[in-house]
Formats: C-alpha cells, structure tokens, sequence
C-alpha cells in the first residue's frame, strides 16, 4: 500500500498538493463554525462544571478549570472543542469520559501554538478520547498550526491524529502539530496515555513536515506510535528534527511507523530526518525503529542521529526492524552522522538487532549494555561499564577500558587429568560477575574440587570478583575435597571440630568431661550408631555423638548417734577421825619380832601401826561410799 502510494509525487508536489487542499478545506470549515479570528479575550481563572457538550466548548472558550458533570460526546459535526489563546483550561476528567472529535482539519481537541491545556482526573476512571480531522492533531494543532502546551497529569487520555482524505498520506499528529505543524510542548506525569499519529505524522510531536517540538516525560504509561514515516516520538514526514525529548519515569513504549525512528526523526531527505536530543534518566523505555529508520535516532533514509544519552537509573531496550538496511542507534544509513550516544543505565539490544558504530565514533559506556544482538562497525566503545549479553562485538570494534581476554592453561596434575583445549573468553567488564559470565569447567574427578588459578604455582584462586587489569591466563587446578568432622558432647565439655582432607584421619579429641558419667567413646548417633574407629579415613563430613554411662554412686548409711551417760553425783567422804595416842612414859622394849617388820618397838612404831590402820580404814570405807 505504502509503495503504491509513494509514487504519486514529489516531496514539493505533495506538500503543494497538500498544503492547497488543506487551505480551502481549512477555510471553508473555519466560516462554517465561526471560529474566524476574533479579538483575545482577557484570561479567566472560572471553575466550570459541564454536563453536556454545548457547555464544554463555552466553558473552553472561557478558559479557567472545566470539571466535567457528566459523560459528553463532543461530535465532528458540532461547534469544535478549542482552548483560546489568553484562556488556558484545565480539565478535570472528574472520573467521566469525554470524546471529541474534529470536523474535517479541525483538531478533536484544539491546542494551538500560544494555548495551553491541562487534562486531569480527581476521581478514577475518567478519560479523554480525542480524534483529529484531516491533517489536524488528536489534541493539538489544525494544519499549518504547531501544537500548544499540552500536561496530562492523569485519566486515561487517547489522541489519534487525523489522515487526509485527498493525499491519504498527510495527516497531524496523535498529540502535537497538524499538517505542517511542529510539535509544540507536551509534558505527561501520569495517567494512561496513547497517541497515534496520522500518516506521516508523529505519535507524539509533529505532524507531516513538522519538526518533533518538546516532550518531557515523567510518569504515567505511555504508548506513542507514528503513522507511516512519522517517529513514534519526535517528527514528523520530512521534519527537521525529533526535537528534545526528555525522559525521566513512568513506562513509555514508541513505536516508529514505516520509515521513521521510535524516538528521534521521521523520514527524511537530505538535511532533515535527524534525529534531535533524546535524554533518558530513568523509567521503562522500549523504542522500536521502522523500515531501515533507528529505534532512537534519524528516520529514513539519510537521517542523521541525534544526541543520546542514557542516565543511570534508566532502563532502555532498542529494536530495529529486520529488513535490510534497518539501523538500532544514530544515522539510518551509513553515509549519514551518527551523533552521539552515551550510557550510564541500562541499554538492551534485543535480538537480531545491530548496533553499527562507524569509523570515527566513539560511545561512551560507564552502565550496562545488554547485547543480544550484534555490536559492529569500525568504531569504538569506550567501556568502563559492562558488555553483557548472549550478542557478538564485531573484531573491528575498539572495546577499550574493561575488555579481557581469558585464555586457558590446562596442563595440570591431577589423578586422571587430561589437557584439553578451550576457546579463549572475552569479558567485557572488570569482573566476571559484573560480566555475568562463568568459567569453563574440566570434567570432574572424584573427590576433587575443581577450581582456576591467576598464577601457575596455583596459589591465587579466580573467582567471580576478582578484579581484572589485564589479559590473563588461567592454571586449571586440583584439589583433594576437604571434610568437617563435628563433635557433639551431648552434655559434656566442648571439644572443637576438625578439617581433613578427604581419606585421611583423625586423632581422637581430647576426653569430653562430664560429671557424674563415664565416657563410652564416639558414635555416629545421639544414641545407637556406630563406634568411631579413630583409624578410619574420613570420607565426608560427620558429627560424632559423646555417649556416656552414669557412674553408680554408694551412700553410706547415716550412723545413730550414740546417748551420752549420765554422771552418777560424787558422794562426800566421811573425815577419818585422828586416833588419840596416849603417851607412854617410857619406851617399852622392842620385840625382835616387830623390830624385823621395819616398824621396831616403842612408841614410834606402834603411832606408825596406828596411822597405817587408819589409811587402810579410810580406803575400804571410800570404796563402799562409791559402791552405794
């Protein structure tokens, strides 16, 4: 359909062609509507709620904040809905749904250069469908005008721009300029937001001929799609430029039509089609080029890139289209500028897609570039970020900055070992984990550990964060598995656990200690198991189990105290009366008898008889007192 339509004129003839039949048409519906230019009305700051569509166009008229009452249908065939130079409107969806349509070149929802429309919602719910006449924008300018200011904070708002009934193949933008028309400002920050483009015309920004104007995008989801040779964002058919586009959040999906860049230009000629500034600091973007246009850059066929720069935080994915002669990122040829890109986010190359860097150009990559395309070209990539993905860089790319190359020693001892070859690894980044990469593997070895080493004393492991500084070569190496050998004591002193080589033993620990218990040894169970046999190798990790025997405990038996006696009272003796003597005048003669007794004769003896009768007198008598 497109290539029949191509033919029927130059670019000049179609823009005369156009620009005439818009003219007449233009001017013949101004005169039907009455909205010939009329002297500015003062602005107005009235809050306006409408239940109907005669209301609606004459609170916009007034300009101030317009709350919708109820559903309205604004039709083609009515008074147009246009928002006055000097009166911006601010629409409050207020949960209702609004449709406007545009009679033939007028907009569905009139936003010319000089004006200015907020669209909200303060409930949920509510939405905006506007559709443009012939070459007019959805919401935004008629043909030959370039769109106004157009924030959308919330509701959910479609625009689709209008197609020339006459050309087939002119049309306005979904938001932005009409036929002619630039793109003007359009800021979103919320809401649901999908804009088509009329032929030729941007999804978002100008419309056929028109440069792409300003889009600042902060939240909300977003969808842009351009009509045939017209950018999803940015220009339209034979614009200038994509304009600026800012992107800083929200999810934004733009999709080129035929022709024509995702976001950047639309098709051009010599001189125009370029890409414009395209600025990514954060959110979801996902740009997907046309026919041999760019996903982010010039349209068709000699559009020059654009500058484009990808913030930290922002996450971007790039498509081409796969018809030969299709480009991902800069110029849509190869004679045309490739401008400028620089990462610091996220850049996603899908699959069967090619980033073409020509000789001369350098990209700046300090974030992540995930390449499941191609990288080619004989440019280069200054890359102090990372390469990742399942993609190829061509050999002729200059990767400077983190690009190793691995190359793979495996020439080592080890039980049934055999070298083998393995391809060399390029790594784009300065570790293997920022890389995403894994290292080979030799064929495993029983009760060996397999591993890389930096140096070939195998000393210095390789692991996935090892910094890398240059080429290096990595020693495959070898090592018996390490077993962990725990000891439980089940109640008794700590003993530590042990580390041995696989098939080695250990000593025994030192004796655990328990009060009261004897230990029975260790076992492979809290209770039951086996007995370790300490002489045994250890084959893999194990907890021994102290399991003991309490020790038998005799307790004497508690001895009965034995009575103290009680002491018998000490009888008082009785004085053992002194004998009187009776001196004798005289000695009397000593028996011989008496004299050999030792007591001899006379009075001397017998006091001493007396005294010793005495004693023996008092002795039996205290023997018989203690007795009773």
């Amino acid at each position: 359909m497109i290539a029949a339509r191509r033919p029927l004129h130059t670019r000049a003839q179609r823009t005369s062609v156009g620009r005439t039949a818009a003219t007449v048409t233009v001017t013949a519906a101004l005169l039907t509507f009455g909205l010939t230019a009329a002297p500015a009305q003062a602005a107005s700051a009235a809050t306006t709620t409408v239940t109907d569509a005669a209301g609606l166009v004459a609170a916009f008229a007034a300009g101030g904040t317009v709350t919708l009452g109820a559903d309205i249908d604004v039709p083609s065939t009515g008074p147009a809905l246009n928002v006055v130079p000097g009166h911006p409107v601010t629409l409050d969806l207020n949960g209702q749904d609004l449709s406007a349509a545009g009679a033939p070149y007028l907009a569905g929802v009139g936003v010319p250069a000089g004006t200015e429309l907020v669209i909200g919602d303060s409930r949920t719910g509510g939405s905006l469908d506007a559709t443009g006449g012939d070459d007019a924008a959805g919401i935004g300018g008629q043909p030959f005008e370039d769109g106004g200011t157009v924030t959308i904070t919330g509701g959910t708002v479609t625009a689709q721009g209008g197609t020339d009934a006459i050309t087939l193949w002119t049309g306005g933008a979904g938001i932005g300029g009409g036929f002619l028309g630039a793109g003007g400002t359009t800021t979103i920050t919320g809401g649901t937001v999908t804009a088509h483009g009329g032929a030729t015309a941007a999804g978002i920004g100008g419309g056929y001929g028109g440069n792409g104007g300003t889009t600042t995008i902060s939240g909300g989801d977003v969808t842009a799609t351009g009509g045939d040779q017209g950018a999803g964002i940015g220009g339209g058919n034979g614009g200038t430029n994509g304009g600026i586009t800012t992107i800083s959040g929200g999810t934004v999906t733009a999709q080129a039509g035929i022709y024509a860049s995702g976001i950047g230009g639309g098709q051009g000629s010599v001189g125009v089609g370029n890409g414009g500034t395209v600025t990514i600091t954060g959110g979801v973007v996902t740009a997907n080029g046309g026919l041999q246009g760019t996903a982010i850059g010039g349209g068709a066929f000699t559009g020059d890139g654009g500058a484009l720069t990808i913030g930290n935080g922002a996450q971007v994915t790039v498509s081409a289209s796969s018809a030969p002669g299709s480009f991902l990122i800069g110029g849509a040829s190869n004679t045309a500028a490739f401008g400028s890109l620089s990462n610091s986010g996220s850049l996603t190359i899908t699959p069967g897609s090619a980033l073409t860097i020509p000789a001369g150009t350098t990209v700046q990559n300090s974030g992540t570039i995930v390449n499941n395309g191609t990288i080619s070209g004989a440019g280069a990539i200054n890359n102090t970020g990372a390469i990742i993905g399942t993609g190829s860089v061509g050999s002729t790319v200059g990767v400077g900055a983190n690009s190793f190359e691995l190359t793979f020693d495996t020439t080592t001892t080890g039980p049934g070992n055999t070298p083998v070859t393995i391809a060399p690894m390029r790594v784009y980044a300065s570790t293997l984990a920022a890389a995403q990469l894994s290292l080979p593997a030799l064929t495993a070895i029983p009760h060996y550990g397999f591993s890389w080493s930096t140096d070939a004393a195998r000393t210095t492991a390789m692991t996935p964060t090892t910094v890398l500084t240059r080429d290096l070569t990595l020693y495959s190496t070898f090592t018996l598995d390490r077993h962990i050998v725990s000891f439980d004591p089940q109640g008794g002193s700590a003993v530590a656990s042990r580390t041995t080589d696989y098939g080695t033993t250990i000593a025994a620990p030192g004796a655990s200690s328990r009060t009261g218990f004897t230990l029975n040894g260790w076992y492979t169970a809290p209770t039951g198991g086996t007995k370790w046999n300490f002489a045994n190798a250890v084959t893999g990790d194990v907890t021994l189990y102290a399991q003991w025997t309490a020790v038998a405990v005799v307790t004497p038996p508690t001895p009965t105290p034995t009575p103290t006696p009680t002491p018998m009272p000490t009888a008082t003796p009785t004085a053992t009366p002194t004998p009187t003597v009776t001196p004798s005048a005289a000695p009397a003669a000593v028996d011989p008898q008496l004299a050999s007794t030792g007591f001899g004769g006379g009075a001397a003896g017998l006091g001493a008889l007396i005294l010793l009768i005495a004693g023996l007198t008092a002795i039996i008598v205290h023997r018989r007192i203690r007795k009773v």
